[in-house]
């Protein structure tokens, strides 16, 4: 009688080579990655700074932005915090998870798809919002840049509400460049999700 070979607990993970669209596509979401985790560290300098600024000021400037700070609710804050953590967390995820699926890592899919996932989200709901609320408050942020400014005894009255107006304007480009921006990187985390190869245990 043949001896009776208990089966293989151990399956055989078999992957699917990675084609030149995931390779291209998973560098750009590193490449994102890399400069979101600057910029996000940026951003926590410029959000510290800008809370630390009216302490450096002329009083009349520092009352202004500070009645403008109150003006716009005790939530901004702590929605900036949030929103700078989670861009970091999506940030180094894009990190990790590209460089374990370039390194053929056998989880590196398992784990990038969430966070490519997790963009999407990230960006559809940072984007829309930013978008929403700067399309609604942009011409309010002119008027309260140009008053700001008003009260520098160097800047004229005139020059000052003009830089009011150009501000408002800027932040309506911003706004737009902002919903497309986002609008993109969506694309592309969606189809590197869709690229890279599946995973499958050999039968």
């Amino acid at each position: 009688m043949d001896e009776y070979a208990a089966p293989d607990s151990k399956s055989e993970v078999v992957r699917e080579p990675l084609t030149v669209a995931p390779i291209v596509l998973t560098i750009l979401c590193l490449l994102l990655g890399i400069i979101g985790t600057l910029l996000t560290c940026t951003s926590f300098a410029s959000t510290a700074w800008s809370y630390a600024a009216p302490g450096f000021m002329p009083p009349e400037q520092a009352a202004m932005m500070e009645s403008v700070r109150a003006e716009q609710g005790w939530w901004v804050l702590p929605f900036t915090i949030l929103q700078l953590i989670a861009k970091m967390v999506l940030s180094v995820g894009l990190i990790v998870g590209g460089g374990a699926v370039l390194a053929r890592a056998s989880w590196g899919a398992s784990v990038f798809r969430p966070v490519l996932l997790f963009g999407i989200a990230f960006e559809m709901l940072v984007g829309l919002f930013g978008a929403a609320y700067t399309a609604f408050n942009f011409s309010k942020m002119g008027e309260d840049f140009g008053d700001i400014m008003s009260t520098d005894p160097n800047i004229p009255p005139e020059l000052a509400e003009l830089m009011g107006e150009y501000f408002g304007l800027a932040m309506a480009v911003a706004m737009v460049f902002m919903l497309g921006w986002a609008l993109v990187k969506v694309g592309l985390y969606a189809a590197t999700a869709y690229s890279l190869p599946a995973v499958r245990e050999a039968d």
